[in-house]
């Protein structure tokens, strides 16, 4: 019998193979949860390292559901009890009440420089906003504006990073992968509750 190599883990030896037992293989589970919001439902994700998804709209949640499938290699299941602080924290930042979102975040699937840029955005003051090339200033790569734009929008979990801080330098909102309607609508909540 032969068996597939898959990951690094659990790693064994077969007929002469290093290779994955995959009966006793198993990534961590991903779970997942809906709640309505001011902007729409909400979709969260999360592993046992913390939350590595958050959408807006049903055109997010499906992308979601098919990246936390692909690079953790096992499907979401619901799990909405598994939420149940981090829901209470998020209500109270639709209704200005809250201006942190603290919980514990999974990157896995990015590149080193998407981290890097999504490290920095954490550093954007609530209810304030800076540039593509502020942020690009701060990494170090001050010509860098489209590629901190294009980690900005690979962003899994908006909110808690938040990407919706930045903006282009002329003031306009640049882009969101939810939609400028939210975009400004996060960055309004976040002026009249500052």
């Amino acid at each position: 019998m032969k068996y597939v190599f898959f990951h690094a883990s659990r790693i064994w030896k077969r007929e002469g193979l290093i290779a994955v037992n995959p009966e006793t293989f198993m990534y961590p589970p991903v779970f997942y949860t809906r709640l309505p919001s001011p902007v729409g439902n909400l979709g969260l994700f999360a592993t046992k390292e913390g939350i590595c998804g958050l959408s807006f709209r049903e055109k997010g949640f499906s992308h979601h559901l098919k990246r936390c499938a692909k690079i953790f290699n096992t499907p979401p299941v619901r799990r909405d009890e598994r939420f149940h602080e981090l829901t209470g924290v998020l209500e109270l930042f639709f209704q200005g009440r809250a201006d942190q979102i603290n919980a514990p975040i999974d990157l896995t699937g990015l590149t080193p420089f998407q981290s890097h840029v999504l490290q920095v955005l954490q550093e954007i003051p609530y209810g304030t906003v800076r540039s593509y090339q502020w942020v690009a200033q701060k990494i170090g790569n001050p010509l860098a504006c489209r590629a901190v734009g294009a980690a900005c929008g690979a962003n899994p979990v908006p909110l808690l990073i938040p990407c919706h801080r930045v903006i282009a330098k002329d003031g306009s909102l640049g882009g969101f992968s939810s939609g400028l309607r939210i975009k400004k609508w996060l960055l309004d909540l976040e002026k009249q509750s500052h």
